[in-house]
Protein backbone atom coordinates (compact mmCIF):
# COMPACT_ATOMS: atom_id res chain seq x y z
CA UNK A 1 0.00 0.00 0.00
CA UNK A 2 1.62 3.23 -1.16
CA UNK A 3 0.58 5.24 2.13
CA UNK A 4 0.82 2.21 4.21
CA UNK A 5 5.02 2.56 3.32
CA UNK A 6 4.62 6.10 3.84
CA UNK A 7 3.54 5.81 7.44
CA UNK A 8 5.87 3.13 7.68
CA UNK A 9 8.82 5.17 7.04
CA UNK A 10 7.75 7.99 9.68
CA UNK A 11 7.62 5.13 12.12
CA UNK A 12 11.15 3.50 11.35
CA UNK A 13 12.39 7.53 11.70
CA UNK A 14 10.79 7.32 15.19
CA UNK A 15 12.27 4.30 16.17
CA UNK A 16 15.65 5.27 15.04
CA UNK A 17 15.66 8.57 16.97
CA UNK A 18 14.65 6.42 20.20
CA UNK A 19 17.78 4.57 19.98
CA UNK A 20 20.21 7.73 19.16
CA UNK A 21 18.27 10.22 21.68
CA UNK A 22 18.94 7.50 24.85
CA UNK A 23 22.73 6.66 23.57
CA UNK A 24 24.11 9.76 22.26
CA UNK A 25 25.11 13.28 23.72
CA UNK A 26 21.81 15.52 24.62
CA UNK A 27 20.79 17.41 21.68
CA UNK A 28 21.77 21.38 21.57
CA UNK A 29 18.33 22.26 20.44
CA UNK A 30 16.48 20.84 23.98
CA UNK A 31 19.51 23.06 26.08
CA UNK A 32 17.50 25.87 25.16
CA UNK A 33 15.69 27.47 27.94
CA UNK A 34 11.95 24.75 27.98
CA UNK A 35 9.69 27.23 29.09
CA UNK A 36 10.27 29.53 25.92
CA UNK A 37 12.23 28.11 23.61
CA UNK A 38 13.61 30.13 21.04
CA UNK A 39 14.52 27.70 18.20
CA UNK A 40 12.77 25.12 16.91
CA UNK A 41 11.77 22.28 19.10
CA UNK A 42 11.03 18.90 18.00
CA UNK A 43 9.13 16.15 19.59
CA UNK A 44 9.74 12.59 18.21
CA UNK A 45 7.34 9.94 19.30
CA UNK A 46 7.55 5.61 18.52
CA UNK A 47 4.35 4.20 19.47
CA UNK A 48 2.94 0.99 20.02
CA UNK A 49 -0.75 1.04 19.51
CA UNK A 50 -2.73 -1.64 21.15
CA UNK A 51 -5.96 -1.45 19.34
CA UNK A 52 -8.59 -3.38 17.73
CA UNK A 53 -10.76 -2.54 14.70
CA UNK A 54 -14.76 -2.77 14.88
CA UNK A 55 -17.43 -1.23 12.42
CA UNK A 56 -19.46 -2.50 9.01
CA UNK A 57 -18.32 -2.92 5.48
CA UNK A 58 -20.85 -3.21 3.00
CA UNK A 59 -19.26 -4.81 -0.41
CA UNK A 60 -20.19 -2.96 -3.81
CA UNK A 61 -23.46 -4.93 -4.24
CA UNK A 62 -23.64 -6.74 -1.48
CA UNK A 63 -24.96 -6.39 2.16
CA UNK A 64 -23.59 -5.11 5.35
CA UNK A 65 -21.49 -7.36 7.29
CA UNK A 66 -20.12 -6.52 11.14
CA UNK A 67 -16.37 -6.99 11.34
CA UNK A 68 -17.05 -9.68 14.23
CA UNK A 69 -18.67 -11.51 12.13
CA UNK A 70 -15.71 -11.72 9.71
CA UNK A 71 -13.44 -12.76 13.05
CA UNK A 72 -11.19 -9.43 11.71
CA UNK A 73 -11.75 -7.74 15.22
CA UNK A 74 -9.05 -9.11 17.51
CA UNK A 75 -6.95 -6.63 19.13
CA UNK A 76 -3.15 -6.55 19.29
CA UNK A 77 -0.24 -4.14 18.72
CA UNK A 78 -0.25 -2.00 15.85
CA UNK A 79 2.90 0.77 14.67
CA UNK A 80 2.03 4.04 15.26
CA UNK A 81 4.28 7.13 15.34
CA UNK A 82 4.30 11.03 15.77
CA UNK A 83 5.92 13.89 15.20
CA UNK A 84 5.92 17.70 16.28
CA UNK A 85 7.71 20.65 15.63
CA UNK A 86 7.54 24.19 17.40
CA UNK A 87 8.54 27.62 17.43
CA UNK A 88 6.57 29.94 19.88
CA UNK A 89 3.12 29.92 18.82
CA UNK A 90 3.55 27.66 15.46
CA UNK A 91 3.97 24.49 14.64
CA UNK A 92 4.02 21.71 12.88
CA UNK A 93 2.98 17.77 13.26
CA UNK A 94 3.28 14.48 11.11
CA UNK A 95 1.36 10.84 12.26
CA UNK A 96 0.92 7.55 10.53
CA UNK A 97 0.05 4.30 11.97
CA UNK A 98 -0.71 0.58 10.31
CA UNK A 99 -3.00 -1.65 11.27
CA UNK A 100 -3.68 -5.07 9.48
CA UNK A 101 -6.05 -7.95 10.28
CA UNK A 102 -6.69 -11.32 8.91
CA UNK A 103 -9.67 -14.13 10.59
CA UNK A 104 -11.55 -17.22 8.98
CA UNK A 105 -14.26 -18.35 10.88
CA UNK A 106 -18.25 -20.13 10.14
CA UNK A 107 -20.50 -17.56 8.25
CA UNK A 108 -23.02 -16.66 11.47
CA UNK A 109 -25.45 -17.00 8.85
CA UNK A 110 -26.18 -15.86 4.94
CA UNK A 111 -23.85 -13.67 3.91
CA UNK A 112 -24.43 -12.02 0.32
CA UNK A 113 -20.69 -10.34 -0.65
CA UNK A 114 -22.35 -8.44 -3.76
CA UNK A 115 -20.45 -10.80 -6.18
CA UNK A 116 -21.00 -13.96 -4.65
CA UNK A 117 -23.24 -15.34 -1.33
CA UNK A 118 -22.39 -18.12 1.23
CA UNK A 119 -24.61 -20.26 3.53
CA UNK A 120 -24.27 -20.36 7.02
CA UNK A 121 -21.34 -22.39 8.67
CA UNK A 122 -19.23 -22.09 5.40
CA UNK A 123 -15.64 -20.65 5.71
CA UNK A 124 -15.55 -16.95 4.91
CA UNK A 125 -11.42 -16.13 4.95
CA UNK A 126 -10.84 -12.12 5.39
CA UNK A 127 -8.38 -9.67 5.38
CA UNK A 128 -8.27 -6.16 6.57
CA UNK A 129 -5.09 -3.48 5.89
CA UNK A 130 -5.94 -0.07 6.99
CA UNK A 131 -3.22 2.54 7.16
CA UNK A 132 -2.93 6.66 7.51
CA UNK A 133 -0.83 9.55 7.61
CA UNK A 134 -1.19 13.09 8.95
CA UNK A 135 -0.26 16.56 8.61
CA UNK A 136 -0.87 19.53 10.25
CA UNK A 137 -0.30 23.15 11.08
CA UNK A 138 -0.93 24.45 14.62
CA UNK A 139 -1.41 27.65 16.48
CA UNK A 140 -1.09 28.68 19.57
CA UNK A 141 -4.25 29.91 21.17
CA UNK A 142 -3.52 30.26 24.81
CA UNK A 143 -0.17 29.99 26.73
CA UNK A 144 -0.09 30.42 30.59
CA UNK A 145 2.79 29.72 32.57
CA UNK A 146 3.59 29.85 36.61
CA UNK A 147 6.36 30.82 38.38
CA UNK A 148 9.79 29.98 37.12
CA UNK A 149 10.95 26.52 39.05
CA UNK A 150 14.11 26.76 41.89
CA UNK A 151 15.93 24.27 41.74
CA UNK A 152 18.64 23.11 44.60
CA UNK A 153 18.00 26.10 46.58
CA UNK A 154 18.80 28.29 43.95
CA UNK A 155 16.65 31.51 42.68
CA UNK A 156 13.43 30.92 40.73
CA UNK A 157 14.72 31.04 37.02
CA UNK A 158 12.84 30.68 33.93
CA UNK A 159 15.56 29.03 32.29
CA UNK A 160 14.89 25.47 34.68
CA UNK A 161 10.90 25.82 32.87
CA UNK A 162 7.87 27.28 34.52
CA UNK A 163 5.77 25.14 37.55
CA UNK A 164 2.75 25.07 35.06
CA UNK A 165 2.97 25.00 31.45
CA UNK A 166 -1.14 25.51 30.27
CA UNK A 167 -1.41 25.88 26.72
CA UNK A 168 -4.28 25.49 23.85
CA UNK A 169 -3.46 24.84 19.91
CA UNK A 170 -5.80 24.90 17.37
CA UNK A 171 -4.57 23.00 14.24
CA UNK A 172 -5.75 22.02 10.80
CA UNK A 173 -4.04 19.52 7.64
CA UNK A 174 -4.86 16.24 5.31
CA UNK A 175 -5.76 12.90 6.78
CA UNK A 176 -4.86 10.70 4.02
CA UNK A 177 -6.45 7.33 4.28
CA UNK A 178 -6.02 3.56 2.39
CA UNK A 179 -8.26 0.70 3.37
CA UNK A 180 -7.92 -2.68 1.56
CA UNK A 181 -10.64 -5.30 2.49
CA UNK A 182 -10.18 -9.35 0.57
CA UNK A 183 -12.18 -11.49 0.99
CA UNK A 184 -12.66 -15.24 -0.12
CA UNK A 185 -14.38 -18.77 0.26
CA UNK A 186 -15.46 -21.28 -1.83
CA UNK A 187 -17.85 -19.34 -3.68
CA UNK A 188 -15.42 -16.95 -4.93
CA UNK A 189 -13.15 -14.03 -3.88
CA UNK A 190 -13.16 -10.17 -3.68
CA UNK A 191 -10.92 -7.09 -3.39
CA UNK A 192 -11.65 -3.72 -2.59
CA UNK A 193 -9.04 -0.75 -2.54
CA UNK A 194 -9.96 2.79 -1.68
CA UNK A 195 -7.86 5.54 -0.70
CA UNK A 196 -9.24 8.87 0.65
CA UNK A 197 -7.29 12.53 1.64
CA UNK A 198 -9.57 14.31 3.80
CA UNK A 199 -8.94 17.89 4.77
CA UNK A 200 -9.45 18.19 9.12
CA UNK A 201 -9.40 20.61 12.18
CA UNK A 202 -9.03 20.31 15.62
CA UNK A 203 -7.71 21.57 19.19
CA UNK A 204 -5.60 20.22 21.69
CA UNK A 205 -4.44 20.78 25.44
CA UNK A 206 -1.42 20.24 27.08
CA UNK A 207 -0.42 20.78 31.20
CA UNK A 208 2.65 20.66 32.32
CA UNK A 209 3.88 19.90 35.92
CA UNK A 210 6.98 21.14 37.52
CA UNK A 211 8.37 20.45 33.98
CA UNK A 212 8.66 16.42 34.22
CA UNK A 213 4.90 15.75 33.79
CA UNK A 214 2.43 16.07 31.03
CA UNK A 215 -1.13 15.12 29.94
CA UNK A 216 -2.06 16.04 27.13
CA UNK A 217 -6.04 15.95 25.14
CA UNK A 218 -6.94 16.33 21.62
CA UNK A 219 -10.13 16.10 18.96
CA UNK A 220 -10.15 16.57 15.80
CA UNK A 221 -12.51 15.85 12.59
CA UNK A 222 -12.30 15.69 8.80
CA UNK A 223 -14.99 15.58 6.07
CA UNK A 224 -14.97 15.42 2.07
CA UNK A 225 -17.80 15.22 0.61
CA UNK A 226 -17.44 15.45 -3.40
CA UNK A 227 -16.02 12.93 -5.76
CA UNK A 228 -16.27 9.29 -6.35
CA UNK A 229 -14.86 8.53 -2.51
CA UNK A 230 -16.58 10.25 0.45
CA UNK A 231 -15.85 10.41 3.86
CA UNK A 232 -15.59 11.57 7.75
CA UNK A 233 -13.42 11.06 10.59
CA UNK A 234 -13.23 11.62 13.95
CA UNK A 235 -10.38 11.22 16.43
CA UNK A 236 -9.73 11.46 20.18
CA UNK A 237 -6.38 11.20 21.85
CA UNK A 238 -5.44 11.45 25.84
CA UNK A 239 -2.62 10.54 26.79
CA UNK A 240 0.45 11.21 30.09
CA UNK A 241 3.88 11.71 29.90
CA UNK A 242 6.93 11.41 32.34
CA UNK A 243 10.32 12.55 31.61
CA UNK A 244 12.72 11.27 33.91
CA UNK A 245 15.48 12.89 31.38
CA UNK A 246 15.79 16.31 30.39
CA UNK A 247 15.13 15.11 26.63
CA UNK A 248 13.09 11.05 27.22
CA UNK A 249 9.88 10.57 28.01
CA UNK A 250 7.60 7.80 28.80
CA UNK A 251 3.88 8.14 27.14
CA UNK A 252 0.79 6.32 27.97
CA UNK A 253 -2.54 6.90 26.64
CA UNK A 254 -5.83 5.89 24.44
CA UNK A 255 -6.70 6.95 21.30
CA UNK A 256 -10.15 6.26 18.98
CA UNK A 257 -10.32 6.47 15.48
CA UNK A 258 -13.56 6.71 13.72
CA UNK A 259 -12.80 6.76 10.31
CA UNK A 260 -16.12 6.27 7.42
CA UNK A 261 -15.95 5.83 3.35
CA UNK A 262 -17.83 5.33 0.73
CA UNK A 263 -16.65 4.47 -3.12
CA UNK A 264 -18.45 4.29 -5.96
CA UNK A 265 -17.30 0.99 -7.99
CA UNK A 266 -19.06 0.80 -11.02
CA UNK A 267 -22.48 1.94 -9.95
CA UNK A 268 -22.94 0.52 -6.60
CA UNK A 269 -21.06 1.70 -3.58
CA UNK A 270 -18.45 -0.14 -1.12
CA UNK A 271 -19.41 1.13 2.42
CA UNK A 272 -16.84 1.49 5.09
CA UNK A 273 -18.26 2.41 8.92
CA UNK A 274 -15.08 1.40 10.92
CA UNK A 275 -13.35 2.37 14.17
CA UNK A 276 -9.89 1.40 15.79
CA UNK A 277 -9.50 2.24 19.56
CA UNK A 278 -7.06 1.03 22.28
CA UNK A 279 -4.64 2.32 24.83
CA UNK A 280 -0.88 2.83 23.39
CA UNK A 281 2.73 3.30 24.55
CA UNK A 282 5.78 4.59 23.37
CA UNK A 283 8.55 7.24 23.97
CA UNK A 284 9.04 11.07 23.47
CA UNK A 285 12.36 12.27 22.20
CA UNK A 286 12.75 16.24 22.78
CA UNK A 287 15.90 18.06 20.23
Amino acid sequence: MRHGVVSFGVMCGAWAGACAACTGEPPAAAAAPLGEPEAWVFRLEPIAWYASPGGRITFAGGGEVETSDLNIDSAGLRAMGQVHAERGNWGFSFSGFMLDEEGSTPAPGPIDFGEFSVAAGETVTTSLDWSSVQGAVRYRVHNYRGRPRAVDGAAPDARQGFNVISTVHLHAGLRASELDVETRADGGELESSNFIAEPFAGVDWALTLQRAFTVRAGVSAGWVPLGDTTGASLEVQASGEWRPLDHVGIILGYRFLRQGITADEGGTDFEFDGLAAGLFFGLSMRF
